[in-house]
């Protein structure tokens, strides 16, 4: 069953800001050109694009598609556009909550914007010198594989090492006996880490033990106690480590200019952090006001009640006072990045422009649908709908094909011209079908299913093309060629069965009604290039005519 406005829900993501003249070359293949236009919002080819793998999957192009096809695409690209005219008359584009969301958008990607170009974009590519000091820091390429088996006592700790020397296996006693699930389903092992990635006192125990030998007194740690194990040694070379040593450089680089990039910002916006709020906070010592400062600036300051609603982690307020204090440094230095940002004119750049202005109308079309659908329908509207929609309501149709499935392209190709020059397409499946159990049938497939993997596509297309045979179709385990028998209409449903998809129509339903009376009253504002839709549809009806041909 297919409801109006079913294609709108899935082309909110596609409303472009491109907004100008059309760009009088039809049928073109830049992504820019304009094939409709709803008012100051265009249509792109980029928008066409997006909207046919929207509803018709990832991989499909314009190109490939029916005119009837390109004119769906378009109608629900327009009706997106539409829908943002009707919110920018309501006002929805001005409401405190819609200006909030932009701001904060707005200020990531600026925030963005100045670390891509001027903390991140001068860094130098890191030199071999560079890489030979790491490649010593990190032991010449020395590695261990260790395993260990974490439990919450020591007890339990010793009666382990207990079983080991009655001569228990590490692995069996790892998977059954850890409580670090990670490791434990690997047998216990950690994989092969460098002395510098294992906790310091466990590298120093690790480090100490001969490859297959475990330590015979458990070690204590913040996570619990482990007995620990050695399973191989290795060194890597430079080289083997290379690309590791690159990453780690140029992160290292980052980091370093985040540094600097945050101390400018510190000195020009005379950041001062207010150390004596994070200490009240920790120790409780009063009542706290929310308007207490945790860092003030030329300009700006970050309060205590701020610092909540912003923060996005789980218990930013503890007695960790280092841990508040990095967390709100977070808030105020990506603050100020973005300003610093506005400041240079980066909100100007065409692609912090563009970003913003396709999500606004994503929003705005967003908004509109959620008040046309608000309050939801009573039970009772969902029913009556029901009842005056009743034949839509069935499920999937019923399908009977005849089917050969191969695992060449070629042999598909030759089977569809044997079938379509008269061979029998049922002693055809009998001799080649990979597929065995409907090989015994001669190919005879009855109730083709729309949500079996094996035959997903099959339905799609059948249900497309309808009665008859149909050209090779790449499924999951080789190349179909079928036969469509017979087609079927689904069982009517019954309410109950039923609900959930009537509930969801009749919000298609009341869209498709605003959407209606906005192409009524916008009617002058909406020209669609026809010409550039029915050369694209000329492609797809060229390729079959081709391959029909051969």
């Amino acid at each position: 069953m297919l409801l109006p406005c079913s294609a709108l829900a899935l082309l909110f993501g596609t409303v472009s800001c491109a907004t100008g003249p059309e760009v009088a070359v039809p049928g073109s293949d830049n992504p820019a050109h304009t094939i409709a236009q709803v008012g100051p919002y265009a249509v792109t080819m980029a928008d066409l694009e997006q909207a046919v793998r929207a509803i018709h999957g990832d991989g499909e192009t314009a190109a490939g598609r029916s005119l009837t096809d390109l004119e769906v695409a378009i109608d629900a690209l327009v009706a997106a556009r539409l829908l943002v005219l009707e919110a920018e008359r309501r006002g929805l584009d001005r409401e405190p909550g819609f200006v909030a969301t932009l701001d904060s958008l707005q200020a990531v990607l600026l925030r963005e914007a100045i670390y891509d170009r001027d903390v991140y974009g001068r860094l130098p590519v890191p030199s071999e010198e560079a890489i030979n000091r790491l490649y010593a820091e990190w032991g010449h390429g020395a590695q261990v594989r260790g395993a260990h088996i974490l439990v919450r006592t020591e007890e339990q700790a010793e009666e382990i090492i207990r079983l080991l020397d009655g001569g228990g296996a590490f692995g069996k006693l790892a998977r059954t006996r850890s409580s670090h699930t990670p490791s434990a389903t690997q047998g216990g092992t950690m994989g092969f880490l460098r002395r510098g990635q294992y906790p310091p006192g466990i590298a120093d125990l690790i480090w100490a033990l001969p490859v297959g030998e475990y330590g015979h007194e458990p070690l204590h740690t913040p996570m619990g106690w482990h007995v620990l194990a050695v399973t191989a040694r290795r060194t890597q070379s430079l080289a083997e480590q290379r690309l590791a040593l690159l990453d780690q450089c140029e992160r290292r680089a980052r980091q370093a200019a985040e540094a600097r990039f945050v101390d400018r910002l510190r000195d020009s916006y005379q950041v001062i952090y207010h150390a004596e709020t994070a200490v009240a906070v920790a120790s409780l010592i009063d009542t706290l006001s929310g308007d207490r400062r945790l860092f003030s600036w030329r300009d700006g300051k970050l309060d205590l009640a701020d610092f909540l609603q912003r923060v996005q982690v789980p218990d930013p307020v503890s007695q960790d006072t280092a841990r508040m204090q990095r967390l709100a440094a977070g808030l105020v230095f990506d603050e100020l990045a973005a300003r610093e940002a506005e400041k240079i004119g980066y909100s100007s750049l065409p692609d912090v422009h563009k970003t913003m202005q396709d999500k606004r109308l994503k929003l705005l079309g967003e908004s509109m649908f959620e008040v046309e659908t608000t309050p939801a329908p009573t039970l009772q509207q969902v029913r009556d709908f029901f009842d005056e929609k009743r034949e839509l309501f069935r499920s999937h149709t019923v399908l009977t094909i005849r089917e050969i499935l191969v695992d060449e392209a070629s042999v598909a190709d030759s089977l569809y011209r044997l079938i379509a020059s008269g061979h029998s397409g049922q002693e055809l499946a009998r001799r080649y079908s990979v597929r065995t159990d409907l090989a015994k049938l001669g190919g005879l497939w009855q109730d083709v299913r729309p949500k079996d993997p094996r035959s997903g596509r099959i339905y799609a297309a059948a249900i497309k093309h309808g009665l008859g045979l149909h050209p090779p179709l790449k499924v999951p385990g080789g190349y179909s060629v079928f036969e469509v028998l017979d087609i079927q209409p689904g069982r009517l449903l019954d309410f109950a069965e039923a609900e959930a998809t009537a509930r969801s129509g009749l919000a298609s339903f009341r869209m498709e009604a605003l959407i209606t009376g906005l192409r009524q009253s916008h009617h002058d504002r909406i020209s669609i290039d026809h010409a550039a839709l029915q050369a694209l549809a000329a492609v797809l009806r060229d390729t079959t005519t081709t391959r029909a041909g051969n």
